[in-house]
């Protein structure tokens, strides 16, 4: 069981070192090419994607956890069945997103506050986004049949192989062709289909228990119950996190947009490495929680929480030490004075955020997306009042001040849920 744990550990690190290198790399390189405000413009769509993706409203991780909990009890109509109400839902959802942004284009960009030719290809990538995030959606629940199996080694190979290919794509997009935003958001396109392609290979090879049956009223029930809860959670999420680009491009420039970013990836690629070694406890916790091993659950839990906090305090500290040098040889001493001060505060909303990496997967595969629901309601009423408070006197500074006080409430808040369970 151990040497599962640490080979599975050591394939999800493999994938994330190879995914930290690579966007490394491409700050350089897309700084380079782009100019930073070009690099704001390409970094503020990229997030419009994952601002797409908020319509999931939970239904990846409701498959996600029913697909672990059903493979352990190896009951695979119920598995198809799971799978068959994810892309249903997916499909409906990416066309009714579409034909929402193709109406309110003009709206959205102007919004955006972009003009001359960034209003003008602005216009033309929006219309892409809604594709982008159905197929990623797809693409998210092929990877967590995977998951549910616990076949980490596979996944991260596929990431690893894509990520390479993505790269290679991005260099020779700068270096050769011309209208170079357009050019990577199409070559991202083109490998989530071969992407998608691939994946659906890869399980009908391994796995052939998959075929259309008929979806019953009561799984269909239970996840719309799921969903209940976390719709308000997804709604909320984009007042946590999805909002800090819209708000620096419309009300401060697309240059701020591009240090702004520089320092959050950082910080979001370390939080990555949390989410890349902890996420083999989620379809662990699913099968746990399935069985009923509730004081288990508990000890793994409380293991993982110290493990997982005393992990993002030692990269924090590296990182800070670091970061001038490394940053300074690397982009130029301005631009590693400038967002030096970011990182800073990144890295403190780091620490406060670590445990949620636990909490996130310990409620979600106890079927308790409510939790997060609440937790979202607190968070995002106060971190939308902290925004108020703070933007106006410290600018871009002020939406991370913003987060993390109101991320400290959310943790808090995590940590008395989790000791008033009942049956814990």
């Amino acid at each position: 069981m151990k040497n599962k744990i640490m080979h599975d550990t050591k394939w999800n690190i493999i994938d994330f070192v190879t995914s930290f290198i690579i966007t490394f790399i491409n700050i350089k390189v897309l700084t380079n090419g782009l100019g930073i405000e070009g690099y704001g413009f390409y970094s503020l769509f990229i997030g419009l994607i994952a601002t797409f993706g908020l319509v999931d409203i939970g239904m990846g991780m409701a498959v996600s956890k029913y697909l672990s909990e059903f493979i352990g009890e190896k009951k695979y109509k119920d598995v198809n069945q799971v799978i068959e109400i994810g892309i249903l839902f997916y499909l409906t959802l990416g066309i009714i997103v579409l034909i929402i942004t193709i109406i309110f284009k003009e709206n959205i960009i102007n919004f955006l506050n972009l003009s001359g030719f960034y209003y003008k290809l602005g216009l033309k990538l929006i219309v892409l986004l809604p594709i982008l995030m159905t197929l990623n959606f797809i693409i998210q629940i092929l990877n967590n049949i995977l998951v549910a199996f616990e076949k980490w080694k596979i996944i991260s190979k596929i990431n690893i192989i894509f990520k390479v290919i993505n790269f290679l794509g991005i260099l020779y997009i700068m270096f050769n062709l011309k209208q170079k935003i357009l050019k990577i958001f199409v070559l991202i396109l083109n490998i989530f289909i071969v992407k998608l392609i691939v994946s659906i290979i890869i399980i009908k090879r391994n796995y052939n228990f998959f075929e259309l049956t008929k979806i019953r009223k009561n799984l269909f029930f239970k996840i719309i119950n799921f969903l209940k809860y976390s719709l308000l959670q997804y709604l909320f999420s984009i007042l946590l996190g999805h909002l800090d680009n819209l708000i620096i491009a419309k009300f401060i420039n697309l240059k701020t947009v591009g240090v702004y970013q520089i320092s959050l990836k950082v910080m979001n690629y370390l939080y990555s490495f949390l989410i890349n070694i902890f996420k083999i406890i989620f379809p662990k916790i699913s099968k746990m929680h399935g069985k009923k091993n509730l004081f288990k659950i508990n000890q793994y839990i409380k293991k993982n929480l110290f493990i997982c906090e005393t992990i993002s305090i030692v990269l924090s500290l590296f990182t800070i030490v670091t970061w001038k040098f490394f940053i300074g040889a690397y982009l130029g001493s301005k631009i590693a004075n400038s967002t030096y001060i970011y990182i800073l505060v990144f890295l403190v909303f780091l620490i406060i955020r670590a445990p949620e990496v636990i909490y996130y997967y310990y409620f979600n595969a106890i079927a308790r997306p409510k939790v997060f629901a609440y937790s979202s309601v607190i968070e995002g009423f106060s971190n939308f009042a902290l925004y108020i408070l703070l933007i106006p006197k410290y600018g871009a500074l002020g939406i991370i001040l913003g987060h993390i006080i109101s991320k400290l409430f959310g943790v808090i808040f995590f940590f008395i849920y989790s000791k008033k369970l009942k049956e814990y």
